[in-house]
C-alpha cells in the first residue's frame, strides 16, 4: 500500500479531536458521570414575584433596562377597567404630536409614585394636572412610576422609557424603603449589568451546554470543584440574610448586602440627575415620607433621606420634601398616619394630594398662582 496522501493526513488530523471528544462523551455517559455546574440563580425581583413575570396577565414583565416594568395592556391591580398604556405607563398616553405650549412633567419613582392600591384619580399625576390647570398652567403629567423600583433601576427606566418623551420636568421619588432591603444574590447595580449583556433571563450558550454535555461536566469538575462549596455557602448566606429580623436589617451597621447601599444610592441619584440635565430637562428631587415609628425601628431609612437632600444641595437642585411636610403637619396637630395608606408605607390619598399641591406651587409661575 502507498503512503497516505497529505490530504488524508490533514483530514485525519482534523477528525481526531472531535472523535476523541465523542468517545470521551460516550465513556462518561456509560460510566454515569455527572457534574453539572453549581448554579446560584439570579432572582430578578423576589422568589414569588419572579414566577409571575412571564405570565401574560401579570402587571409586570421582565425589562433588561430596569429588571421589571409594567406590562402594556395589563390590568392595574385592584382597579377594574384600568389598564397600563402602550408605553408601559399608568394613566393617559403621552400626547402625539406633543403640544409645544404645554409643560410636560414626568413622575419617576416607585410604588407611591405609581399609586399602588389607589384608584387613578387619587394619585399624584391627575391631581397635579388639575392643580396646575387651576394655577393657569397648561401641562401634561405622565406617571412612569414602577412598583418595587429603586433609584438604580430608575436610571434605566429614564434612559429606556422616559427620555424619548422629551420631558420639561422629571420628578424623582426614590429611597422610601426598597433600597435598604436585602438583595437577592447580586445587588441592583450588578443585576442590571448582567441584564444588559443580553436579553433578560437568557442563559449563556456555555451555561446551556454545560448543563447537558458530560465533557463539559468533567471540565467543570476539574476547574470549579473547589468553588462549588463556596457558591453554595454564599447562596445559603444570602437566604439567611433575607430571613433576618427586619429591625436588624434596618440598622445602619447591618453587615449584609442591600439592594442599593447608601453610597450607590447617592451615585444613582447623581447619575439620573445628570442624564436628565444633559437632555435639557429639569430634575426635581422628592423626599418621600415615612411614619415616625418606621424610622425609629429602621434608622437606616432617614440616612437615605439625608442622601437625597445632599444630592439636591450639591447639585443645586430643587428638593420637594414631602417627608418634612408630613412631619410638620403632625407637629401642628394633624394625624401623620392619615397621609399613608393602610400599610403605613405607601403614600395614601391625603399624601398624594399634598405632594401634588407642593409640586403645583413649585411649577406654576408666580403670576399664575395669584
Amino acid at each position: 500500500m502507498g503512503r497516505p496522501s497529505a490530504r488524508t493526513k490533514w483530514l485525519v488530523t482534523l477528525a481526531a479531536p472531535p472523535v476523541a471528544l465523542l468517545l470521551l462523551e460516550l465513556g462518561l455517559r456509560l460510566s454515569g458521570f455527572e457534574q453539572p455546574p453549581v448554579e446560584v440563580p439570579v432572582v430578578v425581583w423576589t422568589d414569588v414575584q419572579d414566577g409571575t413575570l412571564d405570565e401574560r396577565t401579570a402587571l409586570h414583565q421582565v425589562d433588561r433596562w430596569s429588571l421589571w416594568a409594567p406590562r402594556p395592556g395589563a390590568m392595574v391591580t385592584h382597579e377594574a377597567g384600568e389598564r397600563i398604556g402602550a408605553r408601559g405607563f399608568r394613566g393617559p398616553e403621552p400626547a402625539h404630536p406633543r403640544d409645544p405650549t404645554a409643560l410636560r412633567v414626568v413622575l419617576l419613582g416607585e410604588s407611591s409614585t405609581f399609586g399602588m392600591d389607589l384608584p387613578w384619580e387619587q394619585t399624584c399625576a391627575p391631581l397635579l394636572h388639575a392643580g396646575l390647570a387651576e394655577r393657569g398652567v397648561r401641562a401634561e403629567v405622565l406617571n412612569a412610576g414602577v412598583i418595587g423600583h429603586t433609584a438604580r433601576q430608575g436610571v434605566g427606566r429614564y434612559v429606556s422609557a422616559v427620555r424619548r418623551l422629551r420631558p420639561d420636568v422629571v420628578v424623582i421619588a426614590y429611597g422610601a424603603r426598597n433600597e435598604h432591603t436585602p438583595c437577592h444574590g447580586p445587588n441592583d447595580r450588578e443585576k442590571l449589568e448582567l441584564a444588559r449583556r443580553g436579553p433578560a433571563g437568557e442563559p449563556s450558550l456555555w451555561l446551556a451546554l454545560s448543563r447537558h454535555v458530560r465533557v463539559l461536566h468533567l471540565l467543570n469538575w476539574v476547574l470549579l470543584r473547589r468553588d462549588a462549596p463556596l457558591l453554595m455557602r454564599e447562596r445559603d448566606e444570602r437566604r439567611r440574610q433575607r430571613a433576618e429580623d427586619p429591625a436588624l436589617i434596618g440598622q445602619p451597621d447591618w453587615p449584609g448586602d442591600r439592594r442599593v447601599p447608601l453610597d450607590d444610592f447617592e451615585a444613582a441619584l447623581s447619575e439620573l440627575c445628570a442624564e436628565i440635565e444633559a437632555d435639557g430637562a429639569r430634575p426635581i428631587l422628592c423626599s418621600l415620607p415615612r411614619t415616625t415609628q418606621s424610622e425609629e425601628l429602621l434608622p437606616i431609612l432617614p440616612l437615605y433621606s439625608e442622601v437625597i437632600a445632599r444630592v439636591a444641595r450639591e447639585r443645586g437642585l430643587t428638593l420637594v420634601d414631602l417627608r418634612a411636610a408630613v412631619f410638620d403637619a403632625a407637629a401642628t396637630g394633624d394625624d401623620a398616619a392619615s397621609f399613608f395608606g393602610p400599610d403605613t408605607w405607601h403614600v395614601g390619598p391625603k399624601g398624594q394630594d399634598l405632594l401634588a399641591r407642593l409640586l403645583a406651587d413649585l411649577l406654576a409661575p408666580p403670576m399664575a398662582r395669584r
